[in-house]
């Protein structure tokens, strides 16, 4: 109405077209009975005496405004749940919505303990129960949207690497191939020797499968041979780029991937919990 102001220029004007919206359930019921309220006089000489804009508005929101909010929002907390494919963010700020119609504070601990009492009954209760038995609980409602990020994230992480496409993952093993393959090379690393707990914290730290040390790949470990060992004297030691952990990971069988996947899980709440608390 404020766009068109030289169009809706009276009360009258703007009532009508507030009542115009007015079309189905309660709203259309309430129109009608507005409408009989301020019909004066008798057929065929009737007509409608409208109310001022501030007072019909008044009647208005009366009319459509909740009785008790502060109950209204707490009956919504209580049926907030989050889905299974929902993110954690999208409920914590339902929920911090809701807290504040509630008018539901955080000035004491008694405050905080009622909002994750309310919170854990929001989220589902696999990522409750992580945040419950995790190393330094929060007790802050605070810490707990923190926490329940952190998790989620990275539950969602994992799961999409274990939910990658198999064609994907057919990518040929040089471990898999036979020994007299006149392709293999015998200062090549065997990774499947290793287990994936000790690839992951390698490939975590940037070091070489073969010495453990950084600065090279097992490709180029001055261990591997006299060949290798020649071409790689006096050059400047290189780190892992993303594109060669990544190459890595993906050069990986699906039980390795899996085992990997799990792991990640694990020591990424873990280092998550350390560095955020």
């Amino acid at each position: 109405m404020d766009i068109n102001n030289d169009i809706y220029n009276t009360d009258k004007k703007k009532i009508t077209f507030i009542l115009s919206f007015c079309m189905e359930g309660g709203a259309k019921l309430w129109k009608e009975q507005y409408l009989i309220s301020r019909t004066r006089g008798t057929n065929p000489n009737q007509m409608i005496e409208w109310d001022t804009l501030s007072t019909f508005l008044k009647k208005f929101h009366d009319a459509f405004t909740p009785v008790d909010k502060t109950r209204s929002a707490m009956n919504n907390i209580k049926w907030l749940k989050q889905k299974t494919d929902e993110r954690v963010e999208d409920i914590i700020s339902k929920f911090k919505l809701l807290v504040g119609q509630a008018n539901l504070g955080t000035e004491t601990e008694l405050d905080h303990t009622h909002l994750i009492g309310l919170f854990q009954k929001c989220i589902t209760p696999r990522l409750a129960d992580k945040i419950m038995f995790s190393e330094d609980l929060p007790r802050t409602i605070q810490g707990w949207y923190k926490k329940a990020t952190v998790f989620d994230t990275n539950y969602r992480l994992a799961k999409t690497f274990r939910e990658e496409p198999e064609e994907h993952r057919r990518i040929p093993q040089w471990n898999n191939f036979s020994r007299n393959n006149r392709n293999y090379n015998p200062n090549r690393m065997d990774v499947s020797t290793m287990t994936a707990e000790e690839q992951a914290k390698l490939i975590r730290k940037g070091t070489c499968f073969r010495c453990k040390q950084q600065g090279h790949l097992s490709g180029e470990c001055p261990q591997k041979g006299p060949t290798n060992q020649n071409r790689t004297q006096g050059q400047p030691s290189k780190k892992w780029t993303p594109k060669e952990l990544h190459t890595h990971i993906r050069n990986l069988n699906k039980d390795k991937k899996d085992e990997l996947a799990d792991l990640m899980v694990k020591m990424g709440f873990e280092e998550k919990e350390e560095k955020d608390f």
